[in-house]
């Protein structure tokens, strides 16, 4: 076998606590150990043509992963779907597939270290610009700097999204238009 070789994880993923006896009765497969370990289902790629799914202990997990930005929408979806609060909405459905529709353009300003990532709608709507800078030239790298602008820029505009279907919708509503 050859030598292994050392990485570190950078992976989002979606994941739920889950014992290795809960996981290996849903799963065909199994874990081998103690079935009360406790762990969690780890979901990689979800709702893509690439998921799938294996389970983690909980220390490994704890320490390669952290909760990102705490309530998450598909956290909310689900208490939303729980409560059974399922009045006109927007929906999370709905935003991913208004942002996979967006396109991402990227510029860097002419004599400087700024990049400017634009999230542009189908219809042709601006809906955010964000930036990445670095203060000193010699640390400037072109293709660095659009990921960092376009990793922000898809974040303000997820948010933008919400903000702005939801005025669409409540016009909707407010006109006896939705349903």
């Amino acid at each position: 076998m050859n030598e292994l070789q050392h990485y570190q994880c950078h992976k989002k993923v979606h994941a739920q606590p889950m014992t290795k006896g809960e996981y290996n009765q849903t799963r065909d497969r199994k874990v081998p150990g103690d079935p009360s370990e406790e762990g969690y289902l780890v979901v990689y790629s979800k709702d893509t043509p690439d998921h799938y799914e294996s389970w983690s202990p909980k220390k490994q997990f704890d320490e390669g992963y952290s909760l990102i930005g705490g309530l998450s929408d598909d956290s909310i979806e689900a208490e939303i779907q729980a409560k059974g609060l399922t009045a006109p909405r927007v929906t999370p459905d709905q935003i991913d597939n208004l942002l996979n529709g967006c396109d991402v353009i990227c510029q860097v300003v002419p004599g400087t270290t700024t990049t400017v990532a634009t999230v542009v709608d189908a219809n042709g709507f601006t809906i955010c610009s964000e930036i990445s800078a670095c203060a000193s030239p010699e640390n400037f790298d072109k293709e660095l700097g659009e990921k960092i602008a376009t990793d922000r820029a898809l974040k303000v505009a997820r948010d933008e999204l919400w903000r702005l279907e939801g005025y669409l919708l409540k016009r909707k509503l407010a006109e006896g238009g939705a349903q």
